[in-house]
């Protein structure tokens, strides 16, 4: 290259200003000159730059070629120094020295405009370069000299340097006790990675956020930032997981629970305040237990974790709403609750919960959720507001657990929703329950409450169809009758077992059945009066809906033998017998509505304790079927048990082997069912069990009183009316039904008495279309007969009246295996048929036929001349009767003394019976019945009436 000396062009430039009418002359002569003595000048060029792009504070290799000068003091050699500069990232300005350096081992070519080409050197990029696309690098020398501070001979090929990246912050962290701390980084550009180590060693995770496992002293980790093309950090930068010691907790003052000054910590000596005192820690799980004292109420604001955590008695923690408190499971009891929790938000715990006596849960509508377990023991009190209440399952009500959930018997539970509520199945038993909701609290459980239910004024208990209520110790119901409300429907009846006087209540009846059905029924309260919705308008009477009734109510009379109907106001009307406006409890009333299966409602006061109702026995015909019958009711609000062994005071109440008969109406069948207290058995459907509100018949011995106190009442039976009590060894069970709907009925036969005995007496149905089926013995029907067994009873005559003309279906339940040989004779239709368990025998009756129209047979039949009569022979009064109903020819029959000195024979005729007159003296008689088709020999006791 061909350079001109500086001061000669600064020459020739002041010349030519000063001379300028010589200026092209002279100039022409100096270029001239300078052409024949010009020196060539040393110059660097820079021809390569590796690696591109470059990091920042990386190293580079510069490639470049000098260009000698003439003269030597113009040659580039050993000595020579270089200097590298780099521009900005535009390319054109901002040079800035970065190196300086001598190449000694280079072979540097000697003489004039020679050229060194390839000349290398590795360079820093200075660690604080700006990212750019355009860096250049010039390269410029002194020894000889070549200045390049203005990018001379720069490289042509711009490069790009990306900028190390930085870490901008760092969030260090604690804990106390050994576990994970969670720890963070932020950077400038790039991917943070952690380490467990300032240099060397693989990288432990990376992102922002780096979770250390679990730990037990503080320790430093350290981190760096790497970019996409492998630009990273000069060094790693150190983070600290601090470690503290765990200590117990207390509270010092109410307050918020993330506040320090409502804590107190215990440094190994003393009780020390958290302000000014390191490490500023909140109680939180880590540590070991905290303890909110009496008379501290510390308010949970923000999201809190704590373990071990007891709330004395006088102390409460607050959870306000929106806020979740989350207990952790850590050793032992989790929280203890001996004081309050007032909860308006979430609780969530993996661990134990547990409130101990004297302690008050308050959730309201908050919830306790997670995967813990919830224990309220004894003596603690739970408040919820919530619409599902209490639940043992899982996602329902205030405790949401997945784990256990157990509520004590004898806990206290109180309901004080604004909205409707239930009371969850977690709800079984209390101590003591509380009903403050003036919307209303639905029974969802059978429960016991052992000591006071509380329901408080304008409030209400809703008690479910079909649910029990039990109240061994006293209810207080300041809401009225209204307030405590037993629900009646389709599925049955609410039950309630209690010992307090003079609860006000509500108490339904479900009116089941079809329309203008007969219901017996009796009153629960002491004053219902007879009035209002229990006597609606309707069509009886005139015909008009809007001038007529719409009920039929009757009471029955004993000593007249005559139902009494209620608008009868004759002078031996109902007044004449019923002069109160109210239900009379304890009696039964015959009750049939036109609407379709209305609730009624009884309220008043509910009936309890000892209640004595008073029985009649006047009827003087000794043979009346249907003397000395009552028609009486259950008065309480539960069940009562016929066979109760105590309770009952049934002196006045006619023996039927050992036992006492009652008789309920079924209106499925139109007929009445009955049940023996002694042989427990009966028929129709009837068992043991008076359902609440129950009218039904006993039969009097005399005048006096039925009794009954709460030893009788018992749950069994509320909610079904009529319970089939099932199959009943050495019973044979007969019923009949009318295929055109007439009704139904029902007789039983059982055998294993120790002798033969009459049985429960037969109550005919009031309805005249419904069919009868009964036994008659000595002028008595009965729908239950005992007998001893099938050896000494190879036959019993079975009694069918038809209520109307029509087919009717005669149905045997029995157990195979008591019976070996069942048979049924049809005497109208000269049919027997063997029997089986599942036998229908389907038959046609009418109203004229007589009713002597079945036998049973438990014997193989036999033609002989000995076979065995199916008659009876018994004393009746001064006669001596034979029962020949069962028996369809004539038949003779001889009497003798037991010295075989014959006293009478005659000729009978059959299907009667025969009252004949021996006089004789008290004396035993020996009887022969015989005729074509068998014989009968009988001994009986002859004692004539003086």
């Amino acid at each position: 290259m061909q350079l001109i000396s500086k001061n000669i062009l600064s020459y020739l430039v002041s010349f030519s200003n000063k001379r300028k009418g010589l200026q092209i002359g002279f100039t022409l002569f100096l270029l001239i000159f300078l052409s024949q003595s010009a020196v060539q000048a040393q110059s660097i060029s820079v021809t390569d730059v590796l690696v591109t792009p470059v990091c920042a504070g990386s190293d580079v290799t510069v490639t470049f070629d000098t260009y000698n000068g003439k003269g030597t003091k113009n040659y580039y050699d050993s000595g020579t120094t270089y200097i590298v500069y780099l521009s900005d990232p535009t390319g054109t300005a901002g040079w800035t020295e970065i190196n300086r350096f001598t190449n000694t081992s280079f072979p540097y070519a000697g003489g004039n405009d020679t050229k060194n080409s390839g000349i290398q050197q590795i360079v820093t990029i200075p660690a604080s370069t700006i990212f750019g696309a355009g860096y250049r690098i010039a390269v410029g020398s002194t020894g000889p000299t070549f200045d390049a501070v203005t990018g001379a001979g720069a490289s042509n090929n711009p490069f790009t340097i990306t900028a190390l990246p930085t870490i901008t912050g760092t969030t260090s962290g604690s804990r106390t006790g050994t576990g994970t701390v969670v720890l963070g980084a932020d950077a400038s550009t790039g991917t943070i990675n952690w380490y467990a180590a300032a240099t060397a060693g693989g990288s432990l995770g990376t992102g922002s956020s780096f979770t250390t496992l679990p730990i037990s002293t503080t320790t430093t980790y350290y981190v760096d930032a790497t970019t996409v093309n492998g630009c990273t950090t000069t060094m790693r930068t150190a983070i600290v997981a601090t470690v503290y010691t765990p200590s117990d907790y207390r509270s010092i003052a109410s307050g918020n629970w993330n506040s320090l000054a409502t804590w107190q910590r215990f440094n190994g000596s003393i009780w020390e305040a958290l302000t000014g005192v390191a490490p500023l820690l909140l109680p939180t799980s880590d540590e070991n237990t905290i303890t909110i004292r009496n008379g501290h109420t510390v308010t949970v604001t923000a999201a809190a974790t704590i373990d071990q955590c007891i709330v004395e008695l006088g102390g409460q923690v607050t959870v306000n709403s929106g806020i979740t408190w989350t207990i952790d499971d850590g050793t032992g009891i989790d929280l203890s609750v001996d004081g309050k929790i007032l909860n308006a938000g979430t609780i969530t715990t993996s661990g134990t919960f547990q409130c101990n006596t004297g302690a008050t849960l308050d959730l309201g509508t908050g919830i306790i959720n997670g995967s813990g377990s919830f224990v309220l023991n004894s003596g603690a009190g739970i408040i919820t507001a919530h619409p599902q209440g209490l639940s043992t399952t899982a996602g329902t009500g205030n405790i949401q657990l997945t784990g256990t959930k157990t509520y004590s018997a004898t806990a206290n539970f109180t309901y004080n929703g604004i909205v409707a509520q239930r009371t969850g199945n977690g709800l079984s038993a209390a101590s003591n329950l509380t009903i403050d909701n003036a919307i209303g609290v639905v029974q969802d459980n059978n429960i016991l409450v052992s000591g006071t239910l509380t329901i408080n004024a304008s409030k209400k208990l809703e008690v479910s169809a079909g649910k029990e209520l039990s109240v061994t110790g006293t209810i207080t119901n300041n809401a009225g009758t209204s307030g405590l409300v037993l629900q009646s429907d389709a599925t049955g009846t609410a039950s309630l077992m209690h010992n307090s006087d003079n609860i006000p209540a509500t108490v339904q009846r479900y009116i089941s059945g079809p329309v203008e059905g007969w219901h017996f029924l009796s009153s629960p309260v002491f004053n219902q009066g007879i009035s209002g919705s229990w006597l609606p308008v309707g069509s009886y009477g005139t015909g008009n809906p809007a001038t007529g009734t719409g009920y039929d109510l009757y009471l029955w009379d004993e000593p007249s033998f005559s139902f009494k109907y209620k608008l009868d106001v004759t002078p031996m009307g109902w007044n004449s017998v019923h002069p109160g406006i109210d239900f009379s409890v304890g009696r039964g009333y015959l009750y049939s509505v036109q609407a379709v299966n209305p609730t009624k409602e009884f309220l008043g006061d509910l009936n309890n304790g000892p209640i004595n109702y008073p029985i009649t026995s006047t009827i003087t015909d000794p043979l009346d079927p249907d003397r000395a019958f009552n028609l009486v009711g259950n008065p309480y609000p539960s069940s009562v048990d016929w066979q109760a062994s105590s309770g009952w005071d049934r002196t006045k109440l006619e023996n039927s082997v050992g036992g006492h008969d009652m008789w309920v109406w079924n209106p499925t069948a139109n007929n009445y069912g009955v049940f023996n207290s002694a042989s427990g058995v009966g028929t129709n459907s009837i068992n043991r069990y008076l359902a609440p509100m129950q009218g039904y018949f006993i039969k009097a011995s005399g005048d006096g009183n039925l009794g009954f106190d709460n030893a009788v009442r018992v749950h069994t039976g509320a909610g079904n009316w009529f319970k089939n009590a099932g199959i009943k060894n050495g019973v044979i069970r007969l019923s009949v039904q009318s295929e055109e709907g007439s009704g139904a009925d029902e007789a039983l036969i059982q055998f294993g008495y120790s002798d033969s005995k009459q049985g429960a007496s037969k109550l005919f149905s009031h309805v005249a279309t419904a069919p009868s089926l009964y036994m008659s013995s000595n002028k008595e029907d009965y729908s239950v007969r005992y007998m001893t067994d099938t050896a000494e009873n190879k036959s019993v005559p079975l009694e069918f009246k038809a209520g109307k003309d029509g087919f009717y279906n005669l149905a045997f339940n029995f157990d195979s295996k008591e019976f070996d040989f069942v048979q049924l004779e049809d005497r109208f239709s000269k049919i027997t048929t063997a029997i089986n368990p599942s036998t229908v025998y389907r038959f046609k009756a009418l109203e004229k036929n007589g009713s002597s129209r079945f036998v049973l047979h438990f014997s193989e039949a036999d033609t002989a001349i000995d076979k065995e009569l199916t008659a009876m022979v018994y004393m009746d009064g001064s006669h001596l009767a034979v029962d020949l109903k069962a028996v369809d020819v004539q038949t003779e029959v001889t009497v003798f003394d037991v010295s075989g000195k014959l006293i009478l024979r005659k000729d009978l005729e059959g299907s009667a019976v025969h009252m004949l007159n021996v006089n004789k003296a008290t004396q035993i008689l020996l009887v022969r019945l015989k005729n074509e088709k068998g014989r009968m020999n009988t001994k009986i006791l002859y004692t004539p009436l003086k």
